[in-house]
């Protein structure tokens, strides 16, 4: 009679373990991943693109720098109302990232996105700048290559 109730108890927790080992790697890659994203945000929000660029892969560092420094005012923060993720995808390999800015002040008004991949490297997770396209606009809007965009093709000639 006390092996039979064991048996559910069993059941259950062996369900459990099977569940834990097919979903635990996949929600702390996830929260890693998380924590990296919501770092990059807060810092683009506060007016530090520069500290934020130390999410990019290492081989674009310079060249975010130097679209921040060519493209980026310093006091952009004060017409930023709105950065937003929308949404994050695993595709098997990377998280694929939107982020929606909304802009509203004396220089400048309007919405656009970023679609982003973000890959675990030895130093956390990164963003390619290369790989990063971008609209005008949301929900609608046509993405572009960033490069494209902003039609510098020396600065990505590296």
């Amino acid at each position: 009679m006390r092996a039979s109730r064991l048996i559910p108890l069993s059941v259950l927790a062996f369900v459990a373990a099977l569940l834990l080992v097919l979903y635990l790697p996949g929600l702390l890659r996830y929260w890693s991943f998380k924590g990296s994203l919501n770092d990059l945000v807060q810092l683009v929000k506060e007016g530090d693109p520069v500290a934020a660029a130390k999410y990019v892969a290492d081989e674009d560092y310079e060249d975010l720098l130097e679209l921040i420094d060519t493209y980026v005012p310093a006091d952009y923060s004060r017409d930023l109302v709105a950065l937003n993720v929308t949404s994050v995808r695993w595709d098997g390999k990377r998280y694929i990232v939107r982020l929606v800015a909304r802009f509203q002040g004396q220089r400048y008004n309007g919405i656009g996105q970023a679609r982003m991949a973000w890959h675990r490297t030895d130093g956390g997770w990164r963003f390619n700048l290369r790989g990063t396209e971008v609209a005008e606009g949301y929900p609608e809007g046509r993405f572009v290559s960033l490069e494209h965009y902003l039609g510098s093709s020396e600065l990505f000639g590296r």
